[in-house]
Order: structure tokens, then C-alpha cells, then sequence
């Protein structure tokens, strides 16, 4: 009877949601997003709380939620369920809880709201201040909100978070050609008189 219910169980029970996992992201990789999205649904079902395949739902359902070329949302039940899909990814495992802001925040630059993702930025440094992709990030933004709404403390946030990166990591890319345009624009706006 043990040795029935062993098999029936291996038979019937839970399977590992790994390869559904691994072939969602493969899909990711090749751009089929429909394809990966069903994968990571599948393995969901399977193993409900496995955070990778949260992460990578938030990423096919965020990929098909946005017109990225418009910068706008296309499928709101989609772009919804991406945030979500992220969101578990951190509850379920808080290793992966800053890389679930930082797509998060991927998700409303992409769309212009700039103050979301800030705000998510800024926990994605709370969690894990040693990627420098999360400050450029967030300097960036910093920089999207300063041409939105020409204040000048979004410039100083943005300064301040370029030279984050450069602390954690001294050649960083682009970083030091976005200090020197913040700086002249910086100049330029104390010699106008702005």
C-alpha cells in the first residue's frame, strides 16, 4: 500500500515547475512573450510559490502590456498583473525583492510615470545598494522629472545619484557623459538666470 500511494503521488502530485520556469525564460530570451507567459503560468500552477517564475510572468505580462515605441499601456489587465506578478516575486523571495522594483520600475519609466518609478528605485537601493544599474536608473529618472517639471532639485538628485554609480563602479557606462551634461545644463541655467 506505501509503495502505491508513493507512486500515485509521484504519478498525480506536484511536479517541479524548473523546466516550465527555464523554458519561460527561454522564450523571454527569443522575444515570445505569449509563449514565455504560458510557460510561467503553467508553472505557477505547479509551484505557486516560486518567485523566479513571478518575475518572469512580470516580464512577459509587462512586455505585452506596453506599446514601448508610444510609451503607453496597451493592455491595462496585462500591465496590471505584471506589477503583481513583481510584486509576489519579492514577498516570495526577498533576494529578488530589489531586482522586482527595479522591472517594476522599468514598467512606469516606460510609460512616463516618473514619480512610481522613483519611488521604486529608490526601495530597489533601500534592499540593495550594490548595483550600480539601480542608481543610473534612478538618476536617469531623476532626469526625466527635471525636463517634466524643470525643478531644479531633480537635477541635484540626479548628480548625486550619477555619482553613486561611479563609487560602486568607477567606469561605469555612459555615466560620466551624463554628469558632464547635467553639469553644463547646470551652468547654463546659473548663467541665464533661471
Amino acid at each position: 500500500v506505501f509503495v502505491v500511494a508513493l507512486l500515485a503521488r509521484w504519478a498525480f502530485g506536484p511536479q517541479s515547475a524548473g523546466p516550465l520556469v527555464q523554458q519561460g525564460y527561454a522564450a523571454l530570451r527569443e522575444q515570445r512573450m505569449a509563449e514565455a507567459e504560458a510557460e510561467f503560468r503553467k508553472a505557477a500552477r505547479v509551484a505557486p510559490d516560486e518567485a523566479r517564475c513571478q518575475l518572469g510572468l512580470g516580464l512577459a505580462l509587462g512586455a505585452q502590456g506596453i506599446d514601448f515605441s508610444k510609451k503607453s499601456v496597451v493592455n491595462e489587465q496585462k500591465f496590471k498583473e505584471a506589477v503583481l506578478a513583481f510584486e509576489s516575486a519579492g514577498r516570495l523571495d526577498p533576494a529578488l525583492a530589489a531586482q522586482a522594483d527595479e522591472h517594476m520600475a522599468r514598467l512606469y519609466r516606460c510609460i512616463s510615470r516618473n514619480q512610481i518609478a522613483a519611488q521604486l528605485l529608490k526601495r530597489a537601493i533601500a534592499r540593495d545598494n550594490s548595483k550600480p544599474e539601480y542608481s543610473q536608473s534612478l538618476g536617469l529618472v531623476y532626469w526625466h522629472l527635471l525636463n517634466e517639471t524643470g525643478e531644479q532639485r531633480y537635477l541635484e538628485l540626479a548628480l548625486r545619484e550619477f555619482e553613486r554609480v561611479l563609487t560602486l563602479q568607477p567606469a561605469f557606462p555612459e555615466t560620466n557623459r551624463y554628469i558632464r551634461e547635467l553639469k553644463e545644463r547646470s551652468s547654463t541655467l546659473r548663467t541665464s538666470g533661471r
